[in-house]
Parts: C-alpha cells; sequence; structure tokens
C-alpha cells in the first residue's frame, strides 16, 4: 500500500485550501489521504444556535464534525481523518509517523 499523505486542518480558510491541495496530490499520487486535527484537552465550548438558543459541545465532537463534513467536499473517493487531544503540530507530526506518511501538507 501507498504511503498516506497527512494534512493538518482546523477550521481556517487556509487549513481548507491546503485540505483540497492535499486531496488532489493523494488522487495524483494515487495515494490515501488522512486529515489530522489536534485540539487542547479542554472542556465544553459555546456553540450560537440560530436565534436565542445556545449550546455547549464538546470540543473533540465539534473537531469530528468539522472534519467529517471537510471529507464529504474533498475530490477523494475516500479519506480518514484523526482528532487528537494534543497541539496541532504534536498531533500532526505523530499522525505522520504513527502512518509512516510520505507527505505532510499544512
Amino acid at each position: 500500500m501507498t504511503a498516506p499523505i497527512i494534512c493538518g486542518v482546523n477550521e481556517s480558510r487556509s487549513a481548507r485550501v491546503a485540505a483540497f491541495r492535499a486531496a488532489e496530490l493523494a488522487v495524483a499520487l494515487d495515494a490515501p489521504l488522512h486529515l489530522v486535527t489536534g485540539i487542547p484537552r479542554m472542556g465544553p465550548i459555546k456553540v450560537s444556535g440560530i436565534g436565542p438558543i445556545d449550546w455547549r459541545a464538546d470540543a473533540l465532537s465539534v473537531a469530528e464534525h468539522h472534519l467529517d463534513a471537510l471529507i464529504q467536499e474533498l475530490p477523494v473517493a475516500t479519506a480518514t481523518k484523526a482528532v487528537l487531544t494534543y497541539d496541532p503540530a504534536t498531533a500532526l507530526c505523530h499522525e505522520a509517523t504513527r502512518l509512516d506518511a510520505q507527505l505532510i501538507v499544512v
């Protein structure tokens, strides 16, 4: 199996651009794509709803949802994901080492 391309993402515009570039590279190289988000361990975060309703969500759940939605938009047949409770750089290096990545895109 070809070594994967790892892409570090968060909810920023530049991370979205990087994810699409990583997807293009994965298709061109016939390599698996693996998206990684690193978040510090923390408590619930406030999420604003439409109207006066707010609720709290677990940061891990929010990150997982973001990656799931992003994967649906990418021009690849499949992609895997990981949300780790490390700072982003450590999470990216951890996954790249664990999966023996051929390329890291940020």
